[in-house]
């Protein structure tokens, strides 16, 4: 953990994954808005431009798909034979979205907003996601005794 994370708009989110050297292609994928995947042991984000709903949505996708990057957490069209598949896939899902909360709601930045305000509705507009997201983060958080 490189000190205190800030919370990231849209911008700075695609600027750290190129930073990272993570290039974000705008991909057709039916019913899908976003994916990661990893090719000759390099990272790809391929967003649904068609599917994605604004700059909000684009921002909490590219989010989620970076923590799959970040974490490694992938699961593989090869694995579905595997009778584990399905319990593999919630866990790549559970924990790029643990990892998401840290671009969108960092801790540390929780705590000092907290300090101001008890309202869900005003923390979620102070992060910019949708309430149902920032109720997650602060559930995950104290699951983990860092809230």
């Amino acid at each position: 953990q490189q000190g205190e994370t800030v919370a990231m708009n849209l911008i700075e989110l695609e600027d750290y994954t190129k930073e990272k050297g993570i290039p974000i292609d705008n991909f057709f994928i039916t019913g899908q808005k976003g994916m990661c995947v990893k090719y000759n042991g390099h990272y790809r984000i391929a967003l649904n431009e068609k599917l994605l709903d604004g700059d909000l949505d684009r921002r909490l996708v590219l989010a989620h798909e970076l923590g799959h990057c970040e974490t490694d957490m992938l699961y593989y069209i090869q694995d579905l034979q595997n009778p584990l598949h399905n319990q593999n896939v919630r866990k790549a899902e559970r924990v790029a979205t643990k990892k998401s909360y840290e671009y969108l709601i960092p801790v540390e930045e929780l705590k000092a907003a907290v300090k101001k305000t008890k309202d869900v509705f005003e923390l979620a507009e102070i992060f910019g996601v949708p309430e149902t997201l920032l109720k997650a983060a602060v559930e995950y958080y104290r699951r983990k005794k860092m809230l």
